[in-house]
């Protein structure tokens, strides 16, 4: 049986988007997403849709990057984990980054280790609402 999973990507590359959903797909997920590129869109995009299950991010696109995304989300949806997937990034970076409140950095050639990442940070969500 498929999950569903709402997810904002934040990715400029139509090869990485039909990957991140291939491999959500072989991992049981029915994907509903929307693509952003930009920290306006990705704006729009959090203050519209409330019910995101996670943001995954790009480290640098040509309008954007992944320090400014996660900065956004913290801002308005700061309950919805934020996976940063990316080439090869500067360690310090990616430190800083899971420092700043990102679950996790996923590099884009292991992108079938998001879905036990995915898994672990829908648990979490659903323990932290029953606590509520």
């Amino acid at each position: 049986m498929n999950k569903l999973l709402r997810i904002l990507m934040v990715e400029d590359s139509e090869n990485d988007i039909s990957l991140l959903r291939r491999t959500l797909k072989k991992g049981g997920y029915n994907v509903t997403c929307e693509i952003v590129e930009t920290l306006a869109a990705m704006r729009v995009a959090l203050k519209t849709k409330k019910n995101w299950d996670i943001i995954t991010s790009d480290h640098s696109m040509p309008y954007f990057c992944a320090p400014d995304a996660l900065a956004l989300a913290k801002e308005l949806c700061p309950e919805v984990p934020f996976i940063i997937l990316s080439g090869e990034i500067d360690r310090t970076m990616v430190v800083e980054l899971i420092k700043n409140g990102a679950k996790a950095y996923i590099q884009k050639n292991e992108m079938e280790l998001i879905l036990p990442v995915i898994e672990r940070e829908l648990k979490e969500g659903e323990i932290l609402k029953s606590k509520l």
